[in-house]
């Protein structure tokens, strides 16, 4: 994949990621690229190809270092496969799509400079243009300016103003005058040293309780934390135990988060 980096300079640049292809093919072209037809070792003619050392080998070699090898191939078989591979036509024709790319992207690569040329032939114009009529708006400024000190000094006032009031033709609504009109009742504020106390109901917590704290939902019900038996108590409105919940250690304080959730807070473990 390439790209340019300036449509002003006659140079590209690209990055490319390597194409992979599979050891088979990779062994192919060992063997293709081969230049030595004897062996270094025995002098003796190379007729095979060791996939698993990467290697050539002679009769010889064969007997003394691959009896083990499992992928021992001549290397006309290899060589004959090489030139009717399926995988070495496949990248052939990667290879000719990718030529392909590239002459397309040098296509649109002068395309886009063309563009940019165009563009700035049209951005000088209007430059240009823009500069002639600030001339021209120059020129008329200095022409028009004497004849205005000579208006200012000649007349004596431009105009009056005269301010003109006229009733409003919008009619107001009855429920407006209404509104307008209602009285608001301010609540009394009460004293909190007239204050009283009344019992409402009372709650027993079994022994060994300790309560530090209790919240109440909107809907009636009351939430104790007992902080000595590390439970979070849920009681009915008219005082029944609902639900009795253990958290962690030593529940403290508690909150209402929503009509089903309660924060409480405990120590660490």
């Amino acid at each position: 994949m390439f790209f340019f980096n300036s449509l002003n300079k006659n140079q590209w640049s690209g990055y490319y990621n390597q194409i992979p292809i599979n050891v088979d093919y990779v062994e192919i072209e060992s063997v293709s690229s081969l230049i030595k037809q004897e062996c270094a070792e025995h002098y003796h003619r190379l007729f095979f190809y060791c996939v698993d050392h990467y290697v050539t080998a002679c009769a010889l070699c064969v007997t003394e270092n691959h009896e083990q090898c499992t992928r021992l191939k001549p290397i006309d078989e290899l060589a004959r496969y090489s030139k009717t591979s399926t995988e070495l036509f496949d990248i052939e024709m990667g290879i000719q799509e990718l030529d392909n790319t590239v002459d397309e992207l040098r296509n649109h690569r002068q395309q886009t400079i063309d563009t940019a040329k165009d563009q700035r032939k049209t951005i000088s114009k209007e430059i240009k243009y823009v500069r002639k009529q600030l001339v021209k708006e120059s020129v008329l400024e200095l022409s028009i300016d004497p004849q205005l000190k000579y208006l200012s000094s000649a007349l004596k006032r431009f105009g009056k103003i005269q301010v003109v009031q006229s009733p409003c033709q919008i009619k107001v609504g009855v429920w407006e005058q209404q509104r307008a009109q209602t009285n608001v009742s301010i609540t009394t504020v009460r004293n909190i040293d007239k204050t009283k106390l009344e019992l409402i109901r009372e709650i027993l917590f079994e022994n060994g309780s300790n309560i530090t704290d209790c919240v109440i939902v909107n809907d009636g019900r009351m939430i104790f934390a007992d902080n000595q038996r590390f439970k979070v108590l849920v009681y009915t409105g008219d005082g029944q135990l609902s639900k009795s919940i253990t958290v962690g250690k030593s529940p403290f304080g508690s909150a209402v988060i929503g009509t089903n959730t309660v924060a409480v807070t405990s120590l660490k473990e």
